[in-house]
């Protein structure tokens, strides 16, 4: 496609009269496509097996667009990549690949369907081998600020296409600056290709680059992923992988990173992130926009309700009986009387409560179990069975493996949330979050067999000569097999045990987290770190564990003055921040308190957000306790900051609830107003590390109603001046005096007021612009507000 300029445009909510028709534009952000030049950033030794490749290549496709004018797609409007993300023809890519009207007003929109007819739009897969071939989509869903679109592909009997290489979607906390990516897609387009019939599309293109950055939102939320790749057209909506395969995310923008815009040319980047091309897919879902006949298993475990229930708005759960879904389209209804669910996958044979759950969704060759809370355990499909009781008929035994979708009836009563820390453990096959971990992998190496607890392992993955390399906490290596060893732990969400071994699993990763937390990076130090040397990253997860005695020695050899003056600026600022949080873990109340300060000044914004939030809990709790218990302790440290962010939410929410009910717009109003917006602001800023995604949520719509101020003072002033909104062209004021009556003073006093209010409406633009590419569908944020609008009415 076409590379576009990245702008803000006018719209039906917000924006002043006096910019009506014009554009903000911000510095060297593009749409655009992607080619991938080579990093010279150090690394880990990071490679993708040959068949993981061929897997990769195989998922990702080319994507036309055209217009009908005289008959379906036959005036190209250009090409762009994408890739499939499950086996029922769902694909990604850009939304200003398939969209020649990106970004252009409604008004634009509806005058180049009307000029230039219906879009339509064909994909290629396998492009330039022997299997090339074409296939027709639809667009089902497309969200513009996250410049993504949802395919659907369908096969030549107009059914959806079954295409068994898909991306799988690669979990926020696994990313990190500096791991390596690997691109795909079609630099230069369709141009390489004649005009010739017979002639091949190109091949698709992998090359490979690193992560420069991840910023995030205020909550935590990493809203863009950098890297060091050279865009290119025709590479736009094309993903990146990391070495398993997983999306990190798709191309979508050349730009440069924050703080790095001295640097001549935009020669670096941007990707959508892949947990914001999952929460696009969750809106879809829930708007309808895909049909049951779908390979949801890649989305179940994001269909997570407020209750901590996965519910798939298309197999609808009931709280009275369970269902069944076949393909066909018959449902019926009845009582699962098996229990446990016995679930024969690679970890063994399973034994599972009913209670625990959700669903079991059969595609194919393969089964998957979703546990309540986003577990997921896939398995063959094999002979597994269940007894079930029909509604009016007798109980019969069942196979998965003749079932599409069996739905689990929802219980009716509220899932405790799981606290505290766990292991979040992926497979191929299964992702399961587990604490109480009890057992040791045993694994036979060079030196013999030795026991590894299972929260040293950072990853493990297969040789092709069938031997294990493991990675652990600590960096070492090693090589060898798992042996069969049960290790029994708890699925956090339910309470349920389950027990296991490793024996039989290719590769796996293990991370530790904090449940309730594990998405905001201010809780948790090493994401804060990411990238950091090993010795730090050691530090910091010493410091965030149980026992944090012992570090002070390492810290200190760290913080000796000669080595900090060879370090660059960057790399102190991560030793001043683990010496401020060891400062807070040893109860030293004011020291840490006037570190956390000093580190707020830090150029990482992850660093800074993480320095200002310890620094306002410490601040708000000046006895440095918390409901009686000191807050060196980690745990009460997250809960005081916890409440503090929700008193903070409340008050937004009592804010934005009397602003709505508010039709009175003086200078005082507005100036009243603005003032509180920005303490409120201040104040949630540093709460959203704690609070997370629901502070992201308060502080877009805080921003907004900041915007909405700010234009609605614009035309007062427009009005105060005898400006005409429609022109900008002087006019007579009402009571039909003239602007020239004006004292001169008075004029200029209010041109100085407007020119204020449009910087203050500016700030409130880039500040929403500035979280990147957040998915929120418009209709979903009006069905929330609606919502917490409903439960605010009091009964009469």
């Amino acid at each position: 496609m076409n590379i576009f300029t990245k702008h803000l445009r006018d719209s039906d909510s917000g924006w002043p009269a006096s910019y009506r028709g014009s554009r903000y534009t911000t510095p060297v952000i593009c749409f655009a496509a992607a080619g991938v030049l080579l990093s010279s950033l150090p690394v880990r030794a990071q490679q993708m097996k040959p068949e993981t490749e061929e897997h990769v290549k195989h998922a990702a496709v080319m994507v036309f667009t055209a217009v009908s004018k005289r008959e379906q797609g036959d005036t190209p409007m250009g090409s762009g990549s994408g890739f499939f993300i499950n086996q029922s023809g769902l694909a990604i890519t850009n939304n200003h690949v398939v969209d020649p009207t990106h970004m252009k007003s409604p008004a634009e929109k509806q005058n180049f369907h009307y000029t230039q007819g219906k879009l339509a739009w064909t994909v290629i897969t396998d492009s330039g081998t022997e299997n090339e071939k074409t296939w027709n989509a639809k667009v089902l869903y497309q969200n513009e600020t996250a410049d993504q679109a949802l395919l659907q592909v369908y096969d030549e009997d107009d059914e959806k296409l079954r295409w068994p290489h898909f991306l799988k979607l690669l979990p926020e906390s696994r990313l990190s600056k500096r791991m390596k990516v690997w691109a795909l897609g079609f630099p230069g387009g369709d141009n390489q290709k004649s005009s010739s019939k017979d002639e091949k599309h190109p091949e698709v293109s992998v090359t490979t680059g690193n992560v420069l950055d991840l910023p995030r939102t205020p909550g935590g939320r990493i809203r863009m992923v950098y890297t060091d790749v050279i865009a290119r057209p025709g590479n736009s909506g094309g993903p990146m992988v990391d070495q398993d395969g997983s999306l990190v995310g798709t191309v979508t923008l050349m730009t440069k990173p924050e703080g790095r815009e001295d640097t001549g040319g935009a020669n670096y980047s941007a990707l959508v992130p892949a947990k914001l091309t999952s929460e696009m897919v969750r809106n879809a879902l829930i708007l309808g926009k895909i049909s049951g006949g779908s390979d949801l298993t890649p989305f179940a475990a994001a269909l997570v309700n407020d209750e901590g229930r996965i519910f798939v708005p298309v197999y609808e759960r009931k709280p009275e009986y369970d269902l069944l879904y076949y393909d066909d389209g018959d449902q019926i209804f009845g009582r699962i009387t098996t229990d446990p669910i016995v679930w024969d996958s690679v970890l063994g044979k399973l034994e599972i409560p009913a209670a625990a759950v959700a669903y079991v969704m059969t595609d194919q060759d393969r089964s998957t179990l979703f546990i309540e809370g986003g577990n997921q355990i896939a398995a063959a499909t094999g002979d597994m069975s269940f007894q079930f009781e029909p509604e009016g008929g007798q109980v019969g035994e069942q196979a998965f493996a003749d079932i599409g979708v069996v739905g689990f009836r929802m219980p009716q009563e509220r899932m405790a949330p799981a606290t505290g820390e766990a292991i979040v453990f992926d497979t191929d096959t299964s992702h399961l979050v587990l604490n109480n971990i009890q057992g040791s992998a045993k694994f036979r190496s060079r030196a013999g067999v030795i026991e590894i607890p299972v929260e040293k392992i950072l990853r493990f993955d297969a040789e092709s000569s069938g031997k294990q390399v493991i990675r652990l906490q600590d960096d070492r290596r090693l090589t060898g097999t798992f042996e069969e060893s049960p290790i029994n732990a708890v699925i956090a969400a339910t309470n349920t045990p389950i027990r296991f071994d490793l024996s039989e699993v290719e590769r796996a990763t293990f991370e530790e987290v904090m449940l309730n937390r594990s998405g905001v990076a201010g809780l948790n130090l090493p994401a804060v770190l990411a990238g950091a040397s090993p010795d730090i990253l050691r530090i910091a997860r010493v410091l965030v564990s149980n026992d944090p005695s012992g570090v002070r020695d390492d810290l200190d050899r760290l913080m000796d003055p000669a080595r900090l003056r060879e370090l660059a600026d960057a790399d102190k600022d991560q030793i001043y921040l683990l010496d401020a949080v060891a400062k807070l873990r040893a109860g030293e109340a004011k020291p840490a308190s006037k570190a956390f300060r000093k580190c707020a000044k830090a150029s990482d914004e992850n660093i800074a957000a993480y320095a200002e939030a310890c620094a306002a809990v410490l601040k708000h709790y000046n006895d440095f306790t918390f409901e009686g218990k000191p807050l060196s302790d980690r745990a009460t440290f997250v809960a005081a900051g916890t409440a503090m962010g929700e008193d903070n939410i409340r008050e937004v929410r009592d804010l934005l609830k009397d602003a709505r009910n508010s039709t009175e717009h003086t200078r005082a109003v507005y100036r009243k107003g603005l003032s509180t917006i920005r303490k409120k602001e201040t104040a949630m800023l540093a709460s959203a590390i704690f609070v997370g995604a629901e502070a992201d949520d308060e502080l877009i719509r805080l921003w907004k109603y900041g915007r909405d101020l700010c234009a609605q003072e614009v035309s007062r002033l427009n009005e105060a001046l005898g400006i005409d909104e429609r022109d900008g062209r002087r006019g007579r004021r009402s009571g039909g005096k003239s602007n020239k009556n004006l004292a001169q003073r008075e004029r200029d006093s209010l041109s100085e007021e407007k020119e204020e209010a449009e910087k203050a409406w500016e700030t409130f633009m880039i500040s929403l612009y500035e979280y990147g590419f957040r998915i929120e569908d418009p209709d979903i944020q009006e069905r929330r507000e609606k919502r917490d609008q409903d439960d605010s009415t009091e009964e009469p």
